[in-house]
């Protein structure tokens, strides 16, 4: 059996042979995966921060096809442009067969330990170390605008978690945006944070 832990020690180099292909069936197959199969992405350390860079520049990491394989069944060939036939019914011997053919069979045996500990996470492993294409491939960088910024974050978060938002007052957000601006004075990420906000107000 696959596990978590295996799809986890996966190398995050880039092994798309198309950056065009495979950003737009990267696009295709997130736009029609559910809430529960983005969340359940996270749980083979696949941040949204590596999805989200695929989604813009079409780079793409054997780890992140793998994943995407096991929860959706895509082909994952399909997904790095090695292959165009997607029949959504890869199975855990084909995925198998993907990692193996890409130099990391060894990782699905369990011979490797986990690259992440529950007590300490390596900043390093936080985030994808898929290489961005160079400027031949990708001119310019998409920025990507804050009402779909928002809608992304919206659609992964719990249903509990947005009716606590939806429920927060005019009172309250008052009383969180003062303490956020005291914050300011002495964070730099909390000053992030209110710049945001502001930019958000005046878009």
């Amino acid at each position: 059996m696959i596990t978590e832990e295996m799809i986890d020690s996966l190398k995050r180099n880039d092994v798309s042979k198309n950056h065009v292909l495979t950003k737009e069936r990267i696009k295709a197959t997130w736009d029609v995966m559910s809430k529960e199969e983005k969340l359940k992405l996270t749980k083979y350390g696949i941040t949204r921060t590596s999805v989200d860079r695929t989604r813009n520049f079409g780079n793409i990491s054997v780890k992140l096809a793998a994943a995407i394989a096991l929860v959706t069944g895509t082909n994952p060939f399909y997904l790095t442009a090695e292959d165009d036939a997607n029949t959504n019914e890869a199975d855990e011997d084909s995925i198998r067969q993907f990692v193996t053919q890409h130099g990391q069979g060894k990782a699905l045996t369990g011979d490797i330990k986990p690259k992440r500990s529950a007590k300490k996470i390596d900043k390093s492993e936080s985030e994808p170390d898929i290489v961005e294409p160079s400027i031949i491939d990708e001119p310019t960088k998409k920025v990507m605008p804050l009402e779909e910024y928002a809608r992304l974050q919206l659609e992964i978060i719990t249903p509990k978690k947005l009716d606590a938002l939806n429920s927060i007052t005019n009172d309250d957000i008052t009383v969180l945006l003062e303490n956020l601006t005291t914050q300011a004075k002495y964070s730099e990420d909390a000053n992030d944070l209110l710049r945001l906000l502001r930019l958000i107000l005046i878009r």
